[in-house]
């Protein structure tokens, strides 16, 4: 999804140790460790979710087939016992 390389992450770093102070680079690398923090957190959540929602569709895949061959097999009796009785 994003490719940022070692290049980029120095360029970065590298603009920002231009802009800001020394005595701001504690903050920063707080902030930016928060901001980390928030998104794994929300990364997850998305997996999670996504996750459930593939459990739950091969769930009802799985109930649509078991169904179907249910049906079919019930058809196949019917025809049995009435061909045979």
């Amino acid at each position: 999804m994003f490719d940022v390389g070692i290049y980029e992450i120095l360029l970065i770093l590298g603009i920002t140790f231009f802009i800001f102070k020394p005595d701001d680079y504690p903050k920063l690398i707080y902030q930016a460790g928060k901001w980390l923090q928030k998104i794994k957190h929300i990364v997850q959540s998305l997996k999670n979710q996504g996750h459930a929602l593939w459990e739950e569709s091969e769930f009802e895949q799985i109930k649509e087939i078991a169904y179907t061959d249910m049906k079919k097999k019930e058809k196949a009796c019917m025809a049995w016992i009435s061909d045979n009785y």
